[in-house]
């Protein structure tokens, strides 16, 4: 199992969400998330009937839910990159959005295909988002966590 992709994945999904030692447990496990899978067998057989293929990332929908069928999906690198939580410093209420102390106004940034976008000279952080998404469906792409 542990020589396969798919194994290291169901392993490191564990260790993240199951082992304080690990250095990312505090992410996972330590926000109350949990591997709802009891098996690998049962991992394998759920990941190969939704989408799995070697290059291919797990990712969480929901970033605050658990491992499991309704809430993972396998995507690229780029769109996983793009599905994230929140800042804990954040204060806007949006992610990818903050307030330029220097300028007085609201910036949004995110990258895609390896191209960061930034812009700013917003009044408001809703209208930082706005044109965030507006970008987004501009350039067609896929984006996890709105």
């Amino acid at each position: 199992m542990k020589h396969t992709k798919l194994g290291r994945l169901f392993e490191y999904m564990k260790r993240r969400c199951n082992n304080p030692n690990c250095k990312e447990y505090p992410n996972y496990g330590g926000r109350g998330i949990r591997v709802c899978w009891e098996s690998f067998y049962d991992f394998k057989k759920w990941a190969l009937s939704n989408g799995y293929a070697p290059g291919l990332e797990i990712d969480r929908i929901n970033n605050n839910g658990n491992y499991e069928p309704g809430n993972c999906r396998f995507v690229s690198h780029s769109i996983n990159n793009r599905n994230k939580r929140m800042r804990r410093d954040n204060t806007t209420g949006f992610t990818g959005v903050w307030f330029h102390k220097q300028s007085g106004r609201f910036v949004f940034e995110l990258c895609i295909d390896k191209t960061r976008y930034r812009k700013s000279g917003f009044e408001t952080a809703k209208a930082a988002y706005d044109a965030k998404m507006e970008l987004l469906k501009s350039m067609n792409v896929e984006y996890g966590n709105q």
